[in-house]
């Protein structure tokens, strides 16, 4: 932007383009972030002037002027100006991030084509959507929201003993019911919105009231005379109660005419012996109407979509079903990361003068189709399409070659004891073990503990820091660690990124290191560190447990004998001719 800033004040000062804003200003332009404002005469000379410029900057930067977000203002007829241009002209007050320009206080009515901009692409949105109709299953806050209210306003008018239902009795409904009640201007937005509730109730199966259910010939009176005629008629939630007296049907005061069509079949109906009114919610079994009963009332039922039974299996991962879910709805961003890479790389050759060269995209390709491969033939053997893929990538394919290494466990040398320290996570619980033993390969002392740690890289570190604190504790100064887990030893030794969840581990483990003389960490494979992984995996009690050398049991025991005895174990791994 500051190239084009210097080329506009440059035509500016040579007279090719008329400066509105003259001396003392000599303002010709201000941008803030992806917007600019032009001052300039509104003439033809000038808009070619400008549309030329934008061109030169536009074959530099790759960015063009967006004409349906431009606009002119102008206090005359500038029409050849804007044709030249091909921006329309629009009158004050501009327009900026969505909101008009103005002065004084901020109103609801200049915000809200903002607000009502906003909630048509979130009711756009299809994640609130049931998964057998497209969606993500995720529950609508707004709906949510409205059931809750539907729910306070039953309980309410149920008479449900509650300190809500009491007060509001007391404040607001005093002698009045609830079902004719109209909150004053007074009222809290709350108790509104519970009002306001009364009628999505009604509309979505309604209460148990003379007007709502259906007690002739299948039929209510709503449906009888619609929702408006009952305005003039009885209302629409009056209670069996006040149109009954003396066991008789008897006519209110706010009648409507329609209703005397009806009124001998009305009279042919037995109300003798009737109990109380009682509140009923038909969808619901026991008669109430809860926040699910309210949810189902809101959420009508949608064609369901063919893709969303197979899309969501559990034995699918969820990221592959949400990248599919996307690719369904036409919602990829291959297409916006891939223009930004392409613009990436035109900037990249213009201003920088560097070029990826085609070999180089190239091994990037085959070395990732290779990596791909590598991965399948890891779990079966090449298809027939997979080799005809790597044949035309010249990438040579084979069957996986299993090899075999062996792995020994090291005694320490005199003057230092070894510890072995391992971690294991499962689906109910974490756990971690260690042991310290000499140079005569005997234990010295074990421990296995249960940790609510959430990740195996932490659970080897706590493993790594329990068997430090049990050195100390013994008065040894030399310790050699081994552990199987390659990343909890590059954090150890200050390598790779160590995220905040193992530094509180870390720092006591570096505290501890201070206390020895001498100190090392090395690799070994699981199958060497088996007495750990025993420990480790041990069902026990949230805690640490120490373990003697006479407390051990037979399985850890034949393990250490066998590191005693100088056994090697056998490691088979896959190799591939990639």
């Amino acid at each position: 932007m500051e190239s084009f800033s210097n080329r506009l004040d440059k035509l500016c000062a040579e007279g090719e383009i008329g400066s509105y804003l003259k001396y003392p200003l000599n303002i010709t332009h201000l941008s803030f972030a992806d917007d600019l404002l032009l001052f300039v005469d509104a003439t033809a000379k000038t808009a070619l002037a400008i549309k030329q410029i934008f061109l030169e900057f536009s074959s530099i930067s790759g960015l063009q002027l967006n004409p349906s977000k431009s606009q002119v203002f102008s206090n005359s007829n500038t029409k050849q100006f804007c044709q030249l241009l091909g921006i329309p002209q629009c009158n004050l007050p501009v327009r900026y991030l969505g909101m008009p320009m103005f002065t004084g206080a901020l109103s609801h009515c200049l915000c809200q084509p903002l607000i009502d901009k906003i909630q048509q692409r979130i009711q756009s949105w299809a994640v609130s959507k049931p998964l057998k109709e497209g969606g993500l299953g995720i529950k609508s806050i707004q709906k949510w929201n409205k059931g809750a209210q539907g729910v306070r306003y039953w309980d309410i008018a149920s008479d449900k003993p509650s300190l809500l239902a009491t007060w509001v009795k007391k404040r607001y409904l005093r002698s009045s019911r609830i079902w004719n009640h109209i909150p004053s201007s007074s009222s809290s937005s709350s108790w509104k919105h519970i009002i306001a509730a009364r009628s999505w109730i009604a509309d979505m199966g309604g209460p148990s009231t003379s007007g709502m259910i259906h007690w002739l010939n299948g039929k209510s009176l709503k449906d009888l005379l619609g929702r408006e005629s009952l305005i003039w008629g009885p209302p629409q939630f009056t209670s069996f109660s006040v149109l009954i007296q003396e066991e008789k049907w008897c006519k209110l005061a706010r009648w409507h005419s329609n209703l005397d069509v009806y009124w001998d079949e009305i009279n042919q109906l037995d109300v003798g012996g009737m109990g109380p009114d009682i509140l009923v919610w038909p969808p619901s079994r026991s008669g109430a109407l809860t926040l699910r009963h309210a949810w189902e009332a809101q959420s009508a039922p949608a064609n369901p979509v063919l893709w969303a039974d197979w899309l969501w299996l559990p034995v699918q991962s969820r990221r592959q079903s949400f990248t599919a879910w996307q690719f369904f709805l036409d919602k990829l961003p291959t297409r916006d990361r891939l223009l930004r890479k392409v613009w990436e790389e035109r900037n990249s050759r213009i201003f920088r003068g560097k070029v990826v060269p085609k070999s180089r995209v190239l091994r990037y390709i085959k070395s990732d189709i290779r990596l791909r491969f590598r991965k399948t033939i890891l779990k079966a053997a090449p298809t027939s399409d997979i080799l005809q893929i790597a044949e035309n990538f010249e990438s040579i394919i084979t069957e996986p070659i299993k090899s075999q290494c062996k792995v020994l466990w090291v005694p320490p040398t005199p003057g230092w004891i070894k510890s072995n320290s391992d971690g294991s996570l499962s689906e109910d619980r974490g756990g971690y073990g260690a042991l310290l033993r000499d140079t005569t390969s005997n234990l010295i002392v074990g421990v296995a503990g249960s940790s609510p740690l959430p990740s195996i890289n932490l659970l080897e570190l706590k493993g790594i820091q329990t068997s430090l604190l049990l050195s100390i504790q013994h008065g040894y100064n030399c310790v050699w660690f081994e552990s199987d887990s390659t990343t909890a030893i590059a954090w150890m030794k200050g390598r790779g990124r160590q995220p905040w969840t193992a530094l509180r581990l870390l720092r006591k483990i570096s505290q501890g290191i201070l206390c020895l003389e001498e100190w090392k960490i090395t690799h070994i494979f699981r199958e060497g560190n088996s007495q750990a992984d025993i420990l480790a995996s041990t069902r026990r009690t949230m805690g640490e447990h120490l373990i003697s050398p006479l407390q051990v049991w037979q399985e850890l025991e034949v393990a250490i004998n066998s590191d005693k005895a100088g056994t090697q174990y056998s490691r088979q791994k896959l190799a591939s001719n990639i």
